[in-house]
């Protein structure tokens, strides 16, 4: 029994033994252990807040923090380019940028914008204004918000007059305070002077709207009746017909007063239109008779009309030509008369129509009907001539309705 007693307590203090040096390797372990998780840790929240990045100088002017060069000198392209025109097509910044190694803080990092506006500002060509921008273009600048909307205010006004109903700016535009070249800061007026004829970029867009009202006739139409009781040819009016009347209204659309669209928006009939009503002959025509429409007996010059003239009354029209040239009857009818007449008309023909009408051909040359003839609408009867009292060949024709003179050109237009 005694010996197992001493098994076991050697047993035991061997265990005590093990434990102890053990023991003492499980703190050394976690010490390790614990500073590497602390370094770690460190590590981790140093990475998380803070970043290796490349400071950025310009002219001697700290312009801000970049992850990447690439960064800066990209905003660095993009302000030359887009102020290209106002440096005669060269570099708005031509100074190289000095870049330095530093840890800083991720949120310190510079953004784009804040960047190029740093860059702008050192380079020292640049002024801090109102820059208004058209379609992402500067197009002017001025010294502040208020300035820049009187200028758009100014453009607006110059094509808005008492027909303009509605005005706008079509463009897409901006209003921002930054950095620009100096030569774009100006005066309201002047801006909008550049922002409507800039001789760099596209002008501003101004929109303006007119409604044109209109009013146009609606034809009447003509219904033609028979009748059995007028000649074949005649016509007589039974009903006046009456134009109808429609208002048109039409919006006009204009990009800078030239014309963008037309189009109509609306149309009213105000008045219907009342057809003629039109009686036409189908009675046959006994030969001789007029129709009581009339052509031109000859197609020259009209060198005297129809009324008072210096030397007194004028019967008819003289149409000047040739000596010889035909002279046709200007409607179907008998020859009444053919030949040389005192009096001043010299040789003539007189045509009667059977119809109220007559019509006289003087001063010819030729007469080529007699008396008796009956004559159809453009049959040749005479030739242009100088006869009677007369100041050069010339055809003189009159209408006679009734036995009262008619000025032949309400008949033959």
């Amino acid at each position: 029994m005694e010996g197992n007693d001493n098994f076991f307590v050697k047993i035991k203090n061997a265990y005590k033994k093990i434990y102890e040096k053990y023991h003492n390797i499980n703190i050394k372990i976690r010490k390790t252990v614990n500073f590497a998780v602390g370094i770690s840790v460190i590590a981790v929240l140093f990475n998380a807040n803070f970043s290796l990045v490349y400071g950025v100088a310009l002219n001697g002017s700290e312009v801000g923090c970049v992850s990447q060069k690439s960064v800066a000198k990209e905003v660095i392209d993009e302000i030359n380019e887009k102020y290209a025109p106002y440096y005669s097509y060269l570099d708005a910044i031509d100074e190289m940028p000095v870049y330095s190694l530093k840890f800083v803080r991720k949120s310190d990092i510079t953004n784009e914008k804040e960047l190029c506006e740093n860059i702008k500002k050192a380079s020292g060509t640049m002024t801090k204004q109102t820059v208004i921008e058209v379609d992402g273009n500067a197009l002017a600048g001025v010294l502040n918000a208020d300035e820049a909307n009187k200028a758009l205010a100014l453009c607006k006004e110059r094509f808005s007059d008492e027909n303009t109903k509605e005005c706008e700016i079509e463009s897409s535009v901006e209003i921002e305070e930054k950095y620009a070249p100096s030569k774009l800061l100006c005066g309201a007026k002047t801006a909008a002077e550049k922002l409507l004829d800039n001789e760099y970029f596209e002008p501003l867009k101004v929109l303006t709207v007119e409604y044109q009202t209109l009013e146009n006739e609606i034809p009447f139409e003509i219904e033609r009746v028979e009748n059995a009781e007028l000649y074949e040819g005649n016509t007589s009016v039974e009903v006046e017909g009456e134009n109808g009347k429609e208002i048109t209204v039409r919006k006009i659309e204009k990009i800078n007063g030239g014309i963008k669209s037309d189009s109509e928006i609306s149309k009213t009939t105000e008045k219907m239109p009342k057809n003629q009503v039109l009686s036409v002959g189908t009675k046959e025509r006994p030969s001789g008779v007029g129709t009581g429409s009339f052509l031109v007996p000859y197609s020259g010059n009209i060198t005297s009309r129809y009324g008072q003239r210096s030397m007194g009354n004028h019967k008819g029209i003289d149409i000047v030509g040739p000596v010889g040239s035909p002279i046709y009857a200007s409607d179907e009818g008998i020859v009444t008369y053919a030949g040389y007449e005192e009096g001043g008309y010299g040789n003539i023909v007189k045509i009667d129509h059977q119809n109220g009408y007559e019509t006289y051909y003087a001063h010819c040359s030729e007469v080529l009907v007699s008396s008796g003839d009956v004559v159809k609408k453009g049959d040749l009867i005479a030739k242009v001539g100088n006869t009677g009292r007369s100041t050069g060949a010339h055809l003189h024709f009159e209408i006679r309705k009734n036995g009262e003179t008619q000025n032949p050109l309400d008949y033959i237009g």
